[in-house]
């Protein structure tokens, strides 16, 4: 249903009028926000790792590779989204360059040697993959 959305910001209330005349659909914008709970975030984030798991094919069997357990890809991409966002995804560029009151960045790690998605999350425009990574060190174990 979020197709319709397209470039624009667009309220519930938009989407639920929007969705009653293009399809004859009769719901509630309560409905829609229930939608986003904390499990529907999670496998949301679940289906996305599986989908790009299977995307992904890596055939490394290199000899310096075979040292380590994991080989640990880790990356962000960021972008600017409506202000009314600001107060959950602070924007960027308060440094001098570009600014943006509401921003976000896509965290996304990735072990090359298992093809496997470790990790992918939404976070402020401000957390760039080096803090995320700092922020998750614990998650980091050296070899016995």
């Amino acid at each position: 249903m979020f197709y319709a959305v397209e470039n624009e910001f667009k309220s519930l209330s938009r989407i639920v009028r929007n969705a009653h005349m293009a399809h004859s659909l009769k719901i509630r914008e309560q409905s829609i926000d229930e939608r986003f709970s904390p499990s529907s975030v999670a496998f949301t984030k679940e289906l996305i790792k599986e989908t790009l798991s299977s995307q992904v094919f890596s055939d490394i069997n290199s000899t310096e590779f075979q040292l380590f357990k994991r080989v640990r890809v880790k990356d962000s991409t960021t972008f600017e989204i409506h202000e009314s966002l600001a107060n959950v995804f602070e924007g960027f560029g308060k440094g001098g360059g570009p600014n943006s009151k509401a921003g976000v960045s896509i965290q996304f790690e990735y072990d090359v040697k298992t093809n496997k998605v470790l990790d992918i999350d939404l976070k402020s425009a401000i957390q760039n993959d080096s803090n995320d990574a700092i922020s998750k060190k614990m998650t980091f174990k050296r070899a016995t």
